[in-house]
């Protein structure tokens, strides 16, 4: 099953009184969060991407998706650290997050000139 479906802090926070995070939210509120949650970081991904698109160089380009799994496992081990009411919440990252470190060694090895 889904990682938060075993978290029932998340499963609280995603869908109060839903058996399952995959659920369909069962309120207005509900579904206002999700429609935010989705729109509005694809506006800034999209927004960020392009703009980045006209400053970068193509092969710097498409080095960069491969940071986006790092930058995840980093952010949740961050909001774990500053919120500690999120550690019920968030899985914390694993011995997985070690595979971070190639990828980025592997980054800026391919932007060295």
């Amino acid at each position: 099953g889904v990682a938060g479906n075993q978290s029932v802090p998340f499963r609280a926070a995603a869908c109060d009184g839903c058996a399952s995070v995959t659920a369909p939210p069962n309120s207005s509120l509900g579904w206002m969060a999700l429609i935010f949650y989705t729109v509005v970081p694809t506006m800034i991904c999209q927004s960020l991407t392009t703009w980045a698109a006209k400053h970068a160089e193509p092969s710097m380009m498409a080095m960069f998706p491969v940071l986006q799994p790092v930058a995840s496992a980093s952010l949740s081990w961050i909001l774990r650290l500053a919120a500690p009411s999120l550690r019920d919440t968030l899985l914390p990252p694993q011995w997985n997050m070690l595979g971070g470190l190639p990828v980025v060694l592997g980054l800026w090895l391919g932007a060295q000139e």
